[in-house]
């Protein structure tokens, strides 16, 4: 089925973010992705779009490859660099990256401490995940946000944990990062938009395997050139 008519390939793109910006969380990144593409989608064109989501021109079918943005464009920031299974094993929740000291004995940010991203998580079954690498300058909440819904991007720590330890021929060397998503409802940023979620990054260099910590709201910018990693559960993806 085609699509509507009328539309732009960059504006119907666009239009697949509608899922996400029922979400408070996307909003700041549906607006980051219109501003950085130059895209300007109408009301007119959003209207046209859901008259014919209305009356079946779009059928089911297409409009599920539409929200999963199967169709139109490549992630603009990441680029899938695991092709082969990579699962984490199946984990009780218990271990937290700030006391796994004998993991990371390049030392642990005391920010997991000061924001209170600390927490404990649930038990977990195998959990298989996928590996981008980053290849567009850009914030953590473009990054994971182009994957797709950031709750379902978090690992728990003790995840993360057993990551490195099994697959840690996949993290970046030379003290560039590899990047987690989590959440900690601990935080001391209960009133922030993103409070409760969390990036940790796993660095590796001379002094061994280290983990800092940022928020995932914060405006930093990545640099494309550090070829930074982020693994998140393959379900998401």
């Amino acid at each position: 089925m085609a699509k509507p008519s009328g539309f732009s390939l960059e504006a119907f793109y666009e239009l697949s973010l509608v899922r996400r910006a029922v979400s408070p969380l996307y909003n700041i990144y549906k607006e980051d992705v219109m501003k950085e593409n130059n895209l300007v989608i109408t009301p007119g064109q959003m209207s046209e779009f859901w008259r014919q989501v209305n009356i079946r021109q779009i059928g089911r079918d297409y409009f599920q490859d539409f929200l999963d943005h199967r169709l139109f464009r490549s992630n603009p920031f990441l680029r899938r660099i695991s092709d082969k299974p990579l699962n984490i094993k199946a984990t009780e929740g218990k271990r937290i990256i700030a006391e796994a000291k004998d993991i990371f004995p390049g030392g642990t940010d005391s920010d997991f401490r000061r924001y209170g991203a600390d927490e404990a998580g649930s038990a977990k079954s195998e959990t298989p995940v996928v590996v981008y690498e980053v290849i567009r300058d850009g914030k953590h909440r473009q990054f994971f946000g182009s994957i797709g819904d950031i709750e379902e991007l978090c690992f728990t720590q003790d995840q993360i944990i057993c990551f490195v330890e099994t697959h840690r021929e996949w993290l970046l060397t030379d003290g560039m990062g590899t990047f987690f998503l989590f959440r900690s409802k601990k935080t001391k940023f209960k009133k922030d938009l993103w409070g409760e979620f969390f990036v940790a990054s796993v660095l590796v260099n001379h002094n061994g395997v280290s983990a800092f910590v940022d928020r995932f709201g914060n405006s930093y910018d990545w640099g494309a050139a550090g070829r930074h990693r982020l693994v998140v559960p393959q379900h998401a993806s």
